[in-house]
């Protein structure tokens, strides 16, 4: 708890420059592109509830920069000891 505290408080630094749009619906759409294309499933280490945690997450901490101009995020959460990626989550910006 006093870790998730520290971090929950530490800034955020905004390093801005131009960069593509996002699209909004992130790794989902992406891999539903790649089951489509391969006419089934694709394997993962993508875990859904880690995965919509972060997107709420994000979605919190996009609302509180209202007005400031932010209007897109994007976060990756990994598991360190494996190297798995457990959430790959973009919002907002401009779609493709």
């Amino acid at each position: 708890a006093e870790r998730l505290a520290r971090a929950l408080a530490e800034p955020v630094v905004l390093a801005t420059r131009a960069t593509p749009p996002v699209r909004e619906q992130g790794a989902q759409a992406v891999l539903a592109d790649l089951a489509a294309a391969r006419q089934g499933g694709v394997a993962t280490t993508l875990d859904r509830a880690v995965q919509r945690s972060t997107a709420a997450l994000l979605q919190s901490h996009l609302d509180r920069q209202a007005g400031s101009g932010i209007d897109a995020a994007a976060a990756v959460v990994l598991d360190v000891t494996t190297g798995d990626w457990r959430a790959l989550v973009s919002l907002g910006g401009q779609p493709w």
